[in-house]
């Protein structure tokens, strides 16, 4: 895990939530979490059950190959590309039956608009 990464892991029956300061501390917080499943011996991820969503400041003089923002604004949403055991974790935003993602009773989205609330 990384040394300098603040990391917060709210898991709660069988609901994991994740908040990491960014997406390579999450996907570290994630493979222990999968180290975790697979010492229980019965129990494993459904990573298509699961979402993710970042968001993060894109400086346009340097360009990121490795995220690409949703929107043409200095702060913006994007794909954290996690994986769970390998397979791809949806990112939220990309997910067209979900309007947005609820979190304690509060819907999140993309452009962090509040239209459809």
């Amino acid at each position: 895990m990384l040394a300098d990464a603040t990391v917060t892991w709210v898991v709660f029956a069988y609901d994991d939530t994740n908040i990491t300061s960014s997406p390579e501390a999450n996907q570290a917080l994630l493979d222990k979490g999968d180290q975790w499943l697979q010492w229980t011996k019965n129990m494993k991820p459904k990573p298509p059950k699961c979402r993710s969503m970042a968001f993060k400041q894109f400086d346009r003089r340097t360009r990121s190959s490795q995220y690409t923002p949703y929107q043409p604004l200095k702060y913006s949403a994007f794909d954290p590309k996690l994986q769970i055991r390998g397979a791809a974790i949806p990112c939220a935003w990309e997910d067209e039956s979900l309007f947005g993602v609820k979190l304690l009773g509060r819907t999140i989205e993309a452009d962090l608009g509040q239209e459809g609330l």
